[in-house]
């Protein structure tokens, strides 16, 4: 019986000393795992199959057994003065530290841990325990941690409230729908990113340097507090505003993907980074930032961006908004410049020579200098206006790296001149003085032979009654990466509402104005010239004689100009002379004289519409006259002005129907001169001296008492033989006084 005693106690003594720290023989079945077993093996110097002395395994302080394949640690509670263990990216399922309490850093991330005790590991400092598979995780008994990794695990829940030294604490992609640092205030990192937060408090955090907390759920979040912050992530949450004024610290900011309607980083002088993609940014003021190295504003709402004095950027990315215009003349440390999708007409970036990457696709740009950009490897200016690209000087070879496209636009022509014989053409501006930088060149379907001007336009029409509709060719960009360009231009038909003798009159017609039978007419847009896209339509006629069924008529062009030089006619066989709708302006200047003639059955010389203006100035002299009224106004408004003159002729009508006094907008000088006494009775018709009787079948003429009247209204009385008095006959006197007409214009 004391010998089978004694046996147990020796026993005892023997597996007790196997756990307690005795020495422990190097083997499979107190180190299975084979890749574990020979790293502890070239760790203590002692052959598989001896004996690890008490001493030595002691001596043990750190284990690094990490990316070796291990599938078991088993054996590691041997080492029981461990202070250091790391055994991250292995296959581990399952980690054993309970004997090893001296524990003050532990790595054991990315491995397949599903749970993970460390409540007796009190002296733990840092614990890295990411990429698991851990549901939960009680660090409570942990009072001294500083440095807490667990992202990527499964986390429903964690508790940090007993963790008061932390500094860091990295939680990310988890499932975590609370999170309480409160109690953490000397942390100076948090990264929460990936979980379910619906709110985050940090005010007690002040320390913190670093926050990191996007993809979450968050609407507000206040770090007005946290005013040490230098770099600030809450991408991809739901916050409606954003007050970063109190952290002025900030050099790295990234709030994309929210929806905020403003953002005001004016206090944040020292920021380097700035995204704010994916938002709903109307305006954004970087002006004061002037240490920005990198800006990122894609998907915003943004009409303008001035980066002027971003001086340091070498990053811009600004595609997906609505900006119609970026200059980067100041950024020349730019290296990557993305901005399409925007309505970018022009680029300039002969100043950006560092620039290596562009992306500008998705424009409306029609010109682009790459000459200076040697160090270009790659572009992509797909889906423009371009009709030319110069690529000779840049670095782009390789061809997955360019994408040209194919550049198709809707413009318009321009006037050149070309040839010997400097004959006049229709151009298109494509800056080459080679034709042979173009092929495949089609004009209206019809192949071409390429001609170009000295200054660098393709000739497109030598016709200047015939514009082409479409434009089709391929252009040399003089590099392989690209090479030829193809590139399709429509022409840009702009209506403008206005017509003659029933043609209206667009872009397609400047040259070819309809009824025109002698003298000059055309029409142009703007005052810079024809083939300019405007919104002031001008006719000019310089003695033009147009004639038809039908005069001109102002549908819905809201500011149309007529200038007349010369002596000029329109005359209207069917219809009114000059006609209008409401709420449209036409204003004859021009200084020559307009003769404005209806001759059809009882149709007017001018009619002008309700609310429409009619202005007659630069001393210009528009005679009208119709087999109906002369004059008839229906609510508009008629100016005469700089010495001008309105004469008016009815024949079955009154010869004049004024506007009321207050839309009379007449020059101090400018008055009725004839006939002698005639006054504006009731309705604003034109009376006889003392009488209530219209003026009809007899001139009305409205001017200043001048000789240039005087004269005026000789012609057309004394020099016309005053045809109404010749006939009683009112058919007969208003044939005479259209044949008069005709004589009188020939007479001058």
């Amino acid at each position: 019986m004391k010998k089978l005693l004694l046996l147990h106690l020796l026993l005892a003594m023997f597996f007790g000393a196997q756990t307690a720290g005795a020495s422990v023989v190097l083997n499979a079945t107190n180190f299975p795992d084979p890749s574990f077993r020979s790293y502890i093996s070239l760790k203590t110097g002692v052959s598989v199959g001896r004996t690890i002395s008490d001493a030595k395994l002691a001596s043990i302080t750190e284990i690094f057994a990490n990316e070796k394949g291990i599938s078991s640690l088993q054996g590691i509670e041997y080492f029981t003065k461990l202070t250091n263990l790391q055994c991250y990216t292995n296959q581990l399922t399952s980690l054993d530290v309970s004997k090893n309490t001296e524990l003050t850093e532990l790595y054991c991330f990315s491995n397949q841990l599903t749970s993970l005790d460390v409540s007796k590991n009190t002296k733990l400092i840092t614990l890295y325990c990411s990429s698991n598979q851990l549901t939960s995780l009680d660090v409570s008994k942990n009072t001294q941690l500083t440095h807490l990794h667990c992202n990527n695990n499964q986390l429903t829940s964690l508790d940090v409230s007993k963790n008061t030294e932390l500094t860091e604490l990295e939680c990310s992609n988890n499932q975590l729908t609370l999170l309480n640092g409160s109690n953490n205030t000397k942390l100076t990192k948090l990264y929460c990113i990936y979980n379910q937060l619906t709110s985050l408090d940090v005010t007690k955090n002040t320390k913190l340097i670093e926050l990191d907390c996007q993809n979450n759920q968050l609407t507000s979040l206040d770090v007005s507090k946290n005013i040490e912050l230098t770099e600030f992530d809450c991408i991809s949450n739901q916050l409606t505003s954003l007050d970063v004024s109190k952290n002025t610290e900030l050099t790295e900011l990234y709030c994309s993907n929210n929806n905020l309607t403003s953002l005001d980083v004016s206090k944040n002088t020292e920021l380097t980074e700035l995204g704010c993609d994916d938002n709903q940014l109307t305006s954004l003021d970087v002006t004061k930032n002037t240490k920005l190295t990198k800006l990122h504003c894609v998907g915003n709402q943004l009409t303008s961006l001035d980066i002027s004095k971003n001086t340091e950027l070498s990053s811009l990315n600004c595609t997906w908004n609505q900006l119609f215009s970026l200059d980067v003349s100041k950024n020349t440390l730019l290296k990557e410049l993305r901005c399409h999708g925007n309505k970018i007409s022009y680029l300039y970036l002969s100043k950006n020579t560092e620039l290596e990457v562009l992306s500008c696709s998705s424009n409306k740009i029609d010109q682009l200098n790459l000459s200076n950009n040697t160090k270009l490897t790659e572009l992509y200016c797909q889906n423009n206006y371009l009709t030319h690209l110069e690529l000779d000087n840049t670095a782009l070879t390789d061809r997955t790296a360019v994408d040209v496209g194919n550049q198709s636009s809707t413009r318009r022509f321009t006037i050149n001149s070309y040839g010997s014989s400097n004959n006049n053409c229709w151009t298109l501006f494509v800056n080459t003085t080679d034709a042979s930088r173009i092929r495949a060149l089609k004009i209206d379907g019809v192949s071409q032979t390429p001609k170009v001007t000295a200054s660098g336009w393709l000739v497109v029409s030598e016709d200047l009654k015939k514009i082409p509709q479409k434009v089709e060719y391929e252009y040399d960009t003089g590099t392989d990466a690209a090479r030829w360009m193809p590139v399709t231009v429509n022409y840009d038909v702009k209506h403008y509402h206005v017509y003659v003798d029933g043609t209206e009159l667009t872009s397609l017609n400047f040259y070819d104005i309809p009824g025109l039978k002698e003298g000059t007419a055309y029409f142009y847009d703007e005052s810079s010239g024809l083939g300019w896209s405007g919104i002031y339509p001008t006719l000019v006629l310089y003695d033009a004689k147009i004639e038809g069924e039908k005069g001109i008529y102002n549908k819905e062009c809201y500011d149309l100009n007529i200038i007349a030089r010369g002596n000029n006619s329109i005359t209207a066989t069917d219809w009114t002379g000059f006609d209008t709708d409401p709420v449209v302006k036409t204003t004859i200047s021009g200084g020559g004289k307009l003769w404005i003639t209806a001759t059809g059955d009882r149709n007017g010389g001018i009619y002008n519409s309700d609310a429409s203006t009619l202005k007659i100035t630069d001393g210009t002299k528009v005679i009208s006259q119709g087999d109906g009224y002369g004059f008839f106004d229906d609510g508009g408004t008629l100016y005469i002005q700089d010495n001008s003159i309105l004469a008016c002729y009815g024949n079955e009508s009154a010869s004049v129907e004024l506007p009321v006094e207050s839309k009379c907008k007449f020059d101090s000088n400018i008055g009725i001169r004839y006939p002698a006494g005639a006054y504006i009775g009731n309705s604003y018709h034109v009376f006889y001296a003392g009488t209530t009787t219209d003026v009809q079948r007899d001139w009305v003429v409205i001017g200043p008492d001048n000789q240039a009247t005087q004269n005026l209204i000789t012609d057309l009385t004394t020099t016309l033989g005053n045809l109404q008095h010749r006939s009683n006959n009112a058919r007969r006197v208003w044939q005479l006084l259209r044949l008069g007409r005709d004589r009188f214009q020939e007479q001058l």
